[in-house]
This record gives C-alpha cells, structure tokens and sequence, in this order.
C-alpha cells in the first residue's frame, strides 16, 4: 500500500489507525459547553430576568431547584465522566486510578490548610457552607476536591498541546525534565487561576463559600472581597497537581496508547471552556457584574482564543511541533512499506 506523505501534514503524530477516536465524547462534552449556556438564556426569555434574579437570591436556601446549581451539577457529573473515560483511553487505568488519588489528595490537603488553620495555608481563611455541599471530608466537601481534577485535567492537556510537548517529553536527564515538568505545571497553574477569576465571585455570592479575611479583589463581595492569596493559592494547587501529573503521565503525547485529534485537544479545550460558558453564563444573567465578565472575557476567554487560533492555523498547514510531525511521518513510513 502506497501513502502519500503530504496527507499526514495536519495529524502531527497523531493515530493513523484511529483519526476519530473519542469523536462522540467530544460531541457529549459539546452539549455541555453549549448546552448550560442555552439552557440559561433559554430560563431567562421562558422566565424573564425578574425570576432570575429571584433563582440566584434563592439559591442559598433551596439551591436543587435552582436553575445555575443544576448547571453546576450536570457540568461537574459530565466532566468526572469525561475525565476518568478521557484518561483511561490514553494513558491505561492504572495511571488513571493513580492521578485520581494523588489530584485528589493534593486538591484536599490545601483545602483542608484553608478551612482548618487560622492562616488559611496558600488560600487565605475560609469556611465551606454546610447546607449547598454536602459530604465533607474535615471542613472540605468532596465534590470540591474532584471539582479541581475536571479543571486542572484540561488545563493540563491545553498546556502540552500549545507547548512543544513532543519534545520536551524526549528521554533526557532527570534535571532537565524537572524544568520541563516545571514549565507546563507552571502555565497549567496559570489557566487554572484563569478560570477562578469568574469561578469564586459566583461561588461566595451563592453561599458556596465565605471569607474570613478582607481583600482587594471584588471588593462588593460579602466580606469587604476576595484576598489576593486566593489566586496565589489557586496557582499553587494547579501546579503541585500537575507536576505529579506529569511524571504519572509521562508528559509527552507521543507515548499515549491512543492519539487523536479528538483526544488531544478537542476534548480538553470542550471541558475548559464548559467552565468558561457555565459561569459566563450565570454572570451575565445572574450576577451581572461587569468587572467579573470583563476578567472572564480576557482570562479563560483569552485562553480560548488562543488555542481556536492555533487550531485554525493548523487547518492551513502551519506546522507547529517539527517533532511530532516528524514522529507522524516516521509512522506513516512503517506503514506504507
């Protein structure tokens, strides 16, 4: 069988074997990212912005029958479901079980310093509400720890595939993948920190949360705002999970059991930007704080952007990782021979 090498240009060492892999989680994981938005703005035209605005002050004391808290149930049900298929595909079970419990661990460890110790650890001081989150483990409610790990798990994802991955996952000294491990739990952090300048405002106005100490950021917040410790803390998790992550994980794409598109960066970016649509959505509906939807529009949005940029550009041929495409026609190579 003859191949022809210019047809492998937009795979970049993805499966020949299985190019659609993971096609229908993605379109599952698209119901979620378009679905909660339309659900909302299809609430607010059936009910009209008054019943709204009545849901969100509801959501304290009844949150199931609210329509946001549902949203928020539905995004973190799929999201679990997603992840645990997501990872199983292309790193085995075995990985999988492994990165569940050590992301859970480190998720709970520095909510437990938070909710625990007069200091507050890396997040600054906070209580959990006893009423909207059940199944607390020492002051931390579980769903918050697996809450981390369905957005940590893209955010890592999205990283690898914008940076250079292939190559920085070659064999190479143990030093030198420390600094890369370094680096994509560095930027992993970041897209996390993103997500929490529209995740926390909602959270603490909906009773999720509250705040022992003032701060700077949204200073409307009940409380006197948010400190400036939180985003710090949220850093600090991010990265300490996927750095572990990347040694469980081996870090390049190029070692996974199975690759595609669909697997390596339309599931993850369907997953991140599910966070982004579920609470835009509530913030312009409910909350309607126009610093919130700004933060959101440049930090997660940005994020967003930039990865549709670099998905568009590949479609026009641009070749962005040498190395994988290297890797791409090395296997179409075998396979034609």
């Amino acid at each position: 069988m003859q191949g022809d090498i210019s047809s492998l240009n937009p795979t970049y060492g993805y499966s020949l074997e299985q190019p659609n892999r993971g096609k229908w989680a993605f379109y599952i994981t698209l119901l979620g990212t378009l679905g909660i938005p339309l659900y909302m703005f299809g609430a607010q035209f059936l009910y009209g912005s008054e019943q709204m605005q009545v849901w969100w002050e509801s959501a304290k004391t009844a949150p199931m029958t609210q329509p946001q808290v549902l949203a928020g149930f539905w995004m973190t049900m799929l999201g679990i479901f997603v992840v645990i298929w997501h990872s199983c595909v292309v790193k085995g079970w075995a990985r999988t079980a492994l990165c569940l419990f050590v992301g859970f661990f480190i998720a709970w460890f520095f909510e437990f310093l938070g909710t625990n110790f007069e200091g507050g650890g890396i997040f600054g001081p906070y209580h959990y509400s006893d009423t909207l989150l059940y199944q607390h483990i020492y002051g931390v409610p579980a769903m918050i720890a697996f809450g981390w790990e369905i957005m940590a798990y893209p955010a890592f994802y999205l990283v690898l595939y914008l940076l250079p991955s292939e190559q920085m996952g070659q064999p190479t000294s143990l030093s030198k993948r420390i600094v890369n491990n370094a680096l994509i739990s560095t930027l992993g952090g970041l897209f996390c920190v993103a997500l929490d300048l529209i995740v926390d405002p909602i959270s603490v106005e909906t009773g999720y949360f509250t705040w022992h100490v003032n701060g700077g950021i949204y200073p409307w917040l009940e409380g006197a705002g948010e400190p400036i410790t939180n985003f710090l803390g949220w850093w600090v998790c991010g990265f300490t999970m996927m750095f572990f992550w990347c040694f469980i994980l081996q870090t390049t794409p190029s070692k996974r059991h199975v690759r595609s598109k669909y697997l390596d960066i339309y599931i993850p970016l369907a997953l991140y930007a599910t966070w982004f649509t579920n609470y835009m959505s509530q913030e312009v509906l409910m909350q309607q704080r126009d610093d919130v939807i700004m933060f959101g529009l440049f930090g997660p949005g940005g994020i967003i952007l930039i990865l549709v940029v670099k998905l568009l550009l590949e479609k026009q041929g641009h070749q962005p990782h040498p190395v994988g495409h290297a890797i791409s026609k090395e296997a179409l190579g075998k396979r034609t021979t």
